[in-house]
């Protein structure tokens, strides 16, 4: 059977390698996260390299939110609508507050995304545009529920879904894949696959709660987007028509759950590209490291410089703890945190692909962010993980459950705690061994992230297309976040390298989150609503999470954003007409881009693709009617892997029914514009799931394990190359220091170091310090005192992390573990600690740790002790560095690179009409059905019935002899 896969998948590539160019739009119907707009830029630069005619359409949505995350593909921005509302303020790291601030950051998403679909249904003539554009096909995130709306609006019948973050519950349902509650973690939870019986319990009473939850703050973008319709908008049986829905995240590293195969991890889009030299700071310091390096870096929301201080204190005591390693701690600000420590450097950006390449990286301190996670698992490296929000949770236990990372959560981020972690990372050669080997597996996967893209698209659009070059439209419907816009990004250049004439349509809408440009592919960018950029809240990710208020006012913002924006690009005609004349063969968005579906349905394209950025989230899964497997794969923010104790599978099954609610809320205020001005009956979900396929930002090796259908196409690492660049001199100054290697420490963009607390930063500094005979390149974002009296600490304000990853000397990362990270460092073979923050950096981080790639540290966990424990492991076993290696070239040696599954993909879904093809059949099936609670009640009342009945009669029977007896007696 196994073979007889293999010989179709290969004759799949073969075909698929020989399809003509299609039109594809890729589609965000609200820019509302960086690493979903990187992700689908990736996707859509593959396509675009693979010669499709690629146009990604974003809808800006959030000012701070700024990426547009193609290269070569064509961008379209459209602006932001007005009154988009609120920034959302991320403060991930302080300790949860409880439901109602989460309640209340998501309303600032969910009006960002009302707000968002509005703009966008209302404008006619920006549907139009997107019809005349006449689209083979549409890509957009799975949970998209405006982006969906209006790719059916357009006229698009074909689309592929994506997800930027691990598989989600939402996404599953909508596919018809049964929720496996019991081992695949939600979003948030603090457990991997593995649950306690308390954490079964929360996972299945929490289930009905988070839909109840989503349901009420996003509940008005479904009702938008079925007013303009006309009808109900069925988003998820619109979701379940994808033809497949591409995952950001790698087969690998993910949970394991049960999928069809209209599901696809790409996980490691671009990791297969060699690391770029080193900046010359960071060489120095790699070079000069004689123990080797460890990478800090909690990404670009987490900010490092923001921490508590008493989480860089236990990052600068981690540091002093393992003075013999170099500690490279990504820190956003200039000040005297770890000033003291030698072997802390800090720097504002790091290059943590290339750092994670490199050879002297021994470990990596993420937040767990997916990216950083799946960059780490690639780059087979070690790593530990402190999980801080949303879905680095889960990636953050996923990778633990491989046995490549460890988790520290983000409240118990205490210095001996990192210490400890860090010290089995880099001294139990386990650790090294699970990564090396994990990367050598997605390395080596029969099917690259980008072989599957350019396969599965293709696959999508091979039905009723057969012309050389075909129009294909990435489609950001609200370009809300840096990441997410870079993935499908790279997606449209993927499909311009190819061949086909690839736009990438971006739409404004907030400060901070500004175009995003492609190599090849055409961006067209659409100004924000009426000319006005809405501003989102700094957030310093380094405090303790967000209270549920807060979070409830942050996504709520969002929300508003995306709705705001898709009622603008919606009511635009002059717009919808621009796409529709462009005559799309497919377009490309995220799979949760509703608007932008509704956009390209409007515009007539008939085909679409989803993308995600992230690992497939419970959302993707349940709009592809996938199970959501709460047992063994985490949901986002969830601070485990796929292996969850009793408590936290309790904690899963509560909180999933309110996790659910509230990604469904999520996008009902564009779902509400969507209905309102384009279509009463846009089904959302229904849109969605007609994707051909689901890219996802992921490689499939390195995600956690769960079933997925043929929709999901891994093209994690896509548009990397495997190529590392000279450092610039002032990196190449550190390797050449006499020194063990170094470590580089990153915790992303948004996650800056320098805002991280000075107690934090004194963790790094003093980390840096206890491990002397090792060089630390640190990303720290601004000038100050921090650390410049410790001679092996290096900040860099900023860093070419790939290259740095590349570079030999790395032996270790510490990253927050974003995705992109965490694919990059594991594709350089680097074991790092990975030390969640926000969003899906858990995920990330426990599914590099579940491989033996990463050791975990939480946010509280964060202290020198834990670090430079973590650190020594890292280091000292090699376990890790073999993990890693073998992890590594396991990626880099699949058979279909990302790339090449991003064209051949694309190219399917224009020439056949696979939006039904890879359904599952659960997902016709109710709840009631599913479980078979249909069938079992009426037996039970059988039984019931025949054991009251049988001792009924019994009794009479018992008594009558009696009676007899006694009758008997007296005469």
């Amino acid at each position: 059977m196994l073979a007889t896969r293999t010989i179709c998948l290969i004759l799949l590539a073969f075909c698929a390698g020989h399809v003509d160019g299609a039109k594809i739009m890729f589609y965000n119907g609200a820019r509302i996260a960086h690493s979903h707009m990187l992700f689908m830029g990736k996707i859509a630069d593959i396509l675009h390299d693979a010669g499709h005619n690629v146009t990604f359409y974003q809808q800006e949505t959030f000012k701070s939110v700024n990426v547009v995350g193609v290269r070569k593909a064509k961008a379209i921005v459209r602006p932001a609508a007005e009154d988009m509302g609120e920034e959302p303020h991320h403060d991930v790291w302080h300790p949860d507050k409880g439901l109602v601030a989460n309640l209340e950051m998501f309303k600032v998403y969910a009006n960002a995304l009302y707000k968002a679909c509005e703009s966008q249904l209302l404008d006619k003539d920006h549907i139009e545009r997107i019809r005349s554009e006449k689209y083979d096909m549409a890509i957009l995130e799975y949970f998209d529920v405006c982006g969906l709306a209006i790719t059916e609006m357009a006229g698009i019948k074909k689309f592929i879904t994506t997800s930027a973050l691990m598989e989600q519950n939402e996404m599953l349902k909508a596919l018809g894949h049964p929720l496996n509650l019991a081992f695949v973690p939600s979003m948030g939870v603090e457990h991997g696959s593995r649950l306690t019986y308390s954490q079964r319990a929360q996972a299945l009473i929490g289930h009905p709660i988070k839909i109840m939850i989503y349901r009420l703050m996003f509940g008005g973008i479904h009702a938008l987007i079925d007013e303009k319709f006309g009808r109900h908008f069925d988003y998820e049986g619109t979701l379940a028509r994808s033809s497949y829905v591409l995952i950001n995240v790698d087969e690998h590293l993910t949970f394991q759950m049960p999928l069809s195969r209209k599901i696809v991890h790409i996980g490691g889009l671009g990791q297969d590209e060699p690391p770029k030299p080193l900046p010359k700071d960071f060489k120095s310091i790699v070079d000069k490291s004689k123990n080797g390096v460890v990478i800090i870096s909690f990404g670009t929301i987490a900010q490092s410089s923001i921490m508590p201080p008493e989480k860089k204190q236990s990052i600068l005591d981690t540091v002093k703890k393992f003075s013999q390693y170099d500690f490279i701690w990504k820190y956003e600000v200039q000040d005297d945190v770890g000033s003291n420590l030698t072997n802390l450097h800090k720097a504002k950006w790091i290059p943590q692909t290339d750092l994670l390449a490199h050879p002297k990286v021994l470990a990596f301190l993420t937040h767990g962010g997916l990216n950083s996670v799946s960059e780490t698992a690639h780059r087979g490296k070690p790593f530990v993980c402190v999980p801080l929000f949303a879905d680095q949770n889960t990636n953050c236990f996923a990778g633990e459950e491989k046995g490549i990372g460890l988790v520290v959560l983000k409240d118990k981020m205490a210095a001996d705690l990192l210490i400890n972690a860090l010290d089995q990372v880099l001294h139990n050669p386990k650790f090294k061994l699970r990564a090396q080997h994990l990367a050598g597996m997605m390395s080596a996967k029969p099917f690259q992230p980008r072989d599957r893209i350019v396969g599965y698209v293709n696959h999508a659009l091979r039905f009723d297309v057969h012309t050389n070059s075909e129009n294909i439209l990435v489609l950001n419907s609200a370009r809300t976040s840096h990441s997410h816009t870079a993935f499908l990004g790279k997606i449209a250049d993927v499909l311009a390298d190819a061949g086909h004439n690839v736009t990438f349509f971006q739409q404004a809408t907030c400060q901070g989150i500004g175009r995003i440009e492609t190599k090849k592919a055409m961006v067209i960018e659409r100004p924000c609503v009426d000319g006005k950029c809405d501003e989102i809240p700094e957030v310093n990710l380094w405090k303790s999470a967000l209270t549920a208020a807060e979070d409830y006012k942050m996504f709520g913002l969002f929300t508003r954003l995306m709705a705001k924006s898709c009622k603008s690009q919606l009511q635009d005609e002059k717009f919808i007409d621009s796409i529709r004349s462009a005559n799309y063969k497919i377009a490309i968005m995220e799979y949760f881009d509703f608007c932008g579906y509704a956009i390209a349905e409007k515009a007539g394209i008939k085909k679409f693709i989803a993308a995600t950025a992230t690992f497939p989230q419970h959302l993707a899964l349940r709009l592809f009617g996938h199970p959501v497997n709460l047992g063994f794969v985490p949901g986002i923010s969830e601070n485990h892997g796929s292996k969850l104790s009793y408590l936290q599978r309790v904690k899963a099954l509560l909180t999933y029914p309110l996790k659910v609610y509230l990604q469904e809320n999520f996008g009902r205020p564009a779902l509400e514009v969507i209905r309102e001005v384009y279509r009463k009956d846009f089904d959302a979900y229904d849109v969605v799931h007609k994707s051909s396929y689901f890219f996802v930002n992921a490689d499939e090796q390195f995600a956690f394990q769960q079933p997925l259908s043929e929709k999901f196409v891994f093209v994690g690492g896509i548009g990397e190359t495997t190529e590392v660049k000279k450092l610039p001199e002032e990196f190449s100054l550190v390797f050449e220091k006499p020194s063990r290697g170094v470590v580089f420490i990153s915790f992303g963009t948004t996650s800056k170091s320098s805002m991280m607390s000075e107690e934090l930063k004194l963790e790094i500094v003093r980390t840096a310090k206890s491990l002397p005979e090792y060089e630390f390149i640190w990303k720290y974002e601004i000038d100050d005192t921090i650390g410049q009296n410790v001679s092996n600490l290096h900040k860099f304000k900023w860093v070419p992390q790939a290259d740095l990853l590349g570079h030999p000397q790395i032996r270790a990362f510490v990253s927050h573990g974003g995705l992109n990270s965490v694919s990059e460092t594991i594709r350089k073979g680097k074991p790092f600690i990975c030390i969640p923050l926000f969003g899906d950096q858990s995920n990330n981080c426990y599914a590099a740790k579940e491989k033996g790639l990463a050791i975990i540290l939480h946010r509280h966990e964060l202290n020198h002790q834990n670090l430079v424990k973590s650190l020594n492991e890292i280091l000292t076993d090699e376990s890790y560095q073999e993990r890693i290696q073998e992890f590594s070239k396991m990626i880099a040696s699949k058979p279909i690179s990302s790339n090449e599954r991003v064209v051949k993909h694309t190219e399917y879904a224009i020439k056949f009409n696979l939006s039904q093809v890879f359904d599952l059949p659960c997902r016709s099936l109710s709840t009631i059905q599913y479980y078979f609670i249909d069938v079992l009640i009426p037996v039970a009342i059988f039984v019931f019935a025949s054991l009251y009945i049988s001792t009924w009669l019994i009794r009479k029977l018992v008594l009558s002899m009696r009676s007899v007896e006694k009758h008997n007696k007296n005469e």
